[in-house]
């Protein structure tokens, strides 16, 4: 895929080149006749699962509004929670987190849309001309010691890894898990209980600060291991920001704006127009999401019938308590992790149980009789 300059300049241009045997498609886009924006868009799909790339060239002293062109063609992609990579020369050698206006647009597009710059490749003048703004888990971002062509010294090659992978992976020792806080199903009020119960003298007797942060953080981590259960996730998947599955496009579109707008308040540089536009897109995020909430609800309730899985998905998601306690108690032991709360469990059932006398059964008449029949429960719906 290709797109040449316009005034025919040789070696001016884009071009995003990949194997043939890459499904990649030339996205459309509305790029004004008298910008001096360059920019190719295409979609790669592997395996049923596609991102999009974006080739980026903007020309050395640009205006200000040329920046803001390129972000607004993605307004429309990237509300819809794809993965994207935007790279190429934005020509920014002084590129900082917080430096001139055009470095405060792209970092304000970036956190907009949860992207992060990842290039940390410097050229000969200790510059950074090129930058790589992702939403997907890139590893292994360095510079290219094999480049294809000749190497511009002002513009060093790049090598990079996708989270992709092109063929079926069928051994799950290639996938890289971590174990991270499930806090949906925690359990608060033994975390509360414990870290009202914690010793701080140790903390008295640190030398230093540094000390005094590791052992803070380590009593911590001790109380949510106790009453906070991990669960295991796929590295790269919490970067994405997740919403509720019922949350619709337009109400993701506006959770991101008021987001937005929220920011800009709390760092003081917000007008009179963008407070209160705020308020009107916080109430109008209040609303929706009630109205969206009790629609999904009600769809529930209404397909229960046709569609009794959708219901359990629900309940399980609104449990507040993991099904295996954190520990337990069993006379004077305190036991914790699954096998020996379960061995517990079994030591104390079996300590109770009691063998049920056999009936006797005619086997001439065919009847039997009950030796003893007792009473312990209650009809459904009557107190005990």
């Amino acid at each position: 895929m290709r797109s040449d300059r316009k005034d025919g300049q040789r070696g001016g241009g884009i071009l995003v080149g990949a194997k043939k045997n890459l499904d990649m498609k030339l996205v459309p886009i509305n790029i004004p006749e008298d910008s001096s924006l360059e920019c190719l868009l295409v979609k790669i799909t592997i395996k049923k699962k596609y991102f999009y790339l974006c080739a980026v060239y903007i020309p050395p002293n640009a205006n200000v509004d040329i920046y803001v062109q390129l972000f607004n063609l993605f307004e429309c992609i990237l509300d819809k929670d794809v993965n994207i990579i935007i790279l190429g020369d934005f020509n920014l050698p002084f590129y900082v987190t917080e430096g001139c206006e055009k470095s405060k647009l792209i970092n304000k597009f970036l956190n907009f849309y949860n992207l992060d710059q990842d290039i940390n490749v410097f050229n000969k003048m200790k510059r950074k001309l090129d930058l790589v703004l992702s939403n997907m888990q890139l590893t292994n971002l360095e510079h290219c010691g094999n480049p294809i062509l000749d190497e511009d010294q002002y513009h060093p090659a790049l090598s990079m890894v996708l989270p992709i992978s092109l063929n079926h992976i069928k051994n799950h020792h290639y996938i890289n898990y971590e174990y991270i806080y499930d806090y949906s199903i925690g359990d608060f009020y033994r975390l509360y209980t414990l870290l009202r119960e914690l010793n701080w003298a140790e903390l008295e007797r640190a030398d230093n600060v540094d000390m005094c942060t590791h052992v803070f953080y380590q009593k911590v981590y001790e109380c949510l291991d106790l009453a906070i259960p991990r669960k295991k996730v796929k590295i790269g998947t919490r970067k994405l920001k997740s919403f509720p599955k019922y949350f619709s496009q337009k109400l993701k579109k506006n959770i991101k704006l008021k987001t937005h707008l929220h920011r800009q308040i709390k760092k003081g540089t917000a007008n009179f127009q963008i407070r209160n536009e705020y308020s009107k897109i916080r109430s109008t995020v209040k609303y929706q999401t009630a109205h969206e909430l009790r629609t999904y609800h009600e769809n529930i309730e209404r397909n229960v019938k046709t569609n009794p899985n959708s219901f359990w998905d629900f309940v399980r998601s609104g449990r507040s308590r993991p099904g295996v306690p954190a520990e337990v108690c069993y006379g004077e032991c305190t036991v914790r992790g699954a096998q020996e709360i379960a061995d517990t469990f079994a030591l104390y059932f079996s300590s109770v149980f009691q063998q049920s006398e056999k009936p006797n059964f005619d086997k001439s008449s065919g009847n039997f009789s009950f030796s003893k029949i007792s009473v312990w429960g209650a009809p459904f719906g009557k107190d005990k």
